[in-house]
């Protein structure tokens, strides 16, 4: 949505695990919404040729010019560096922790650029005007322009906390997109 609102024009190819998350991406402005195996359907889709080495894992010559992680975890962030192109950009929206099993090889090999979005509040050049990141978000929720009520898709009390935690990690079966907690 982020991207669409700012008016990029570029195919925003998506990966998701759900069918719930494939309809979300779409809503969210997704070109197509990936559900095979990863490599493959990059593959398919842009200029990008797979090779298999003898040790580990496979390898994309090619690859799409700017990957989003927005999950953060080991399997996500080695993926979006092993299948962006040579001199593109992987931005890290969700924070990896500390990444064991990722092969960094990529960045020095493609010799990519990796930068990090997740707090939002830098400066950005936005519309004439130096404006927070934060604040751009803001005026582009409060004019309609972003529509992300709908993404909460579960609300609960502050005493249900249990509950909350315990189907982030069943985001298959529960449809969760975003909770919140509820206060009186």
């Amino acid at each position: 949505a982020a991207l669409r609102a700012v008016g990029c024009k570029a195919t925003i190819l998506l990966a998701a695990r759900y069918p719930f998350q494939a309809e979300a991406g779409k809503r969210l402005g997704a070109s197509e919404v990936l559900t095979g195996d990863l490599y493959t359907d990059v593959a398919s889709r842009v200029d990008t040729r797979l090779l298999k080495p003898i040790i580990g894992r496979q390898v994309a010559l090619g690859g799409v010019d700017r990957t989003y992680d927005c999950v953060g975890t080991d399997t996500t962030l080695d993926d979006a560096l092993r299948l962006t192109r040579n001199g593109g950009k992987v931005v890290l929206v969700a924070v990896p922790g500390l990444a064991k099993g990722v092969d960094w090889t990529a960045v020095f090999a493609q010799e990519l650029t990796v930068r990090a979005a997740y707090i939002y509040n830098h400066a950005e050049q936005w519309r004439g005007e130096t404006r927070a990141t934060f604040d751009i978000a803001i005026e582009l929720m409060a004019s309609g322009q972003v529509d992300l009520g709908w993404m909460v898709t579960h609300r609960f009390q502050l005493d249900q906390y249990d509950e909350a935690l315990k189907l982030h990690g069943q985001k298959g079966s529960s449809g969760l997109i975003k909770a919140v907690f509820q206060f009186p």
